[in-house]
């Protein structure tokens, strides 16, 4: 499985392109429904947040 690191886009900026992979989770935060946990990882850290479901972060990985 190859995950890109791919970054994220917020309105037309796009930041940690080769640094960063996000990826969005399918579970939605109980309180406030318009955010969503997502998975952040670079070559030191591996982290799970939540943010607003509209920020471009990547689906799915990638398999090849």
């Amino acid at each position: 499985m190859f995950i890109p690191a791919a970054g994220y886009r917020y309105s037309s900026s796009i930041s940690d392109v080769g640094a960063e992979c996000y990826l969005w989770s399918s579970s939605l935060h109980l309180a406030y429904p318009s955010f969503a946990y997502y998975l952040s990882f670079d070559s030191y850290n591996i982290n799970i947040y939540n943010k607003q479901r509209y920020i471009g972060f990547n689906v799915r990985p990638v398999f090849y």
